[in-house]
């Protein structure tokens, strides 16, 4: 199995779209629901597409603000199963 798997795929086979329906995914850091939104309406006003989904995804377990692997540990840690990180 791949390190990460496309979650565009993931979603087609999920859905139960037909498998020969095109997906691909983006990573631009924060920005990638918005480039996702940006590809498929440059490809419907070029005419390429009829129709697209287009949406994003986020992990935070990775934190990409400078903090110390403790304390990084520690706020994952503390995150109870079940319970949302926020609450």
């Amino acid at each position: 199995m791949p390190e990460a798997p496309n979650i565009a795929r993931e979603i087609v086979l999920g859905t139960g779209m037909n498998v020969h329906t095109d997906a691909y995914s983006v990573s631009r850091a924060c920005a990638t629901s918005f480039q996702a939104v940006a590809n498929v309406a440059e490809s419907l006003m070029a005419g390429t597409i009829r129709a697209g989904i287009a949406g994003g995804a986020d992990s935070s377990s990775v934190l990409p603000i400078g903090v110390s692997k403790a304390l990084a540990r520690y706020w994952l840690m503390s995150i109870k199963p079940g319970r949302p990180a926020n609450g």
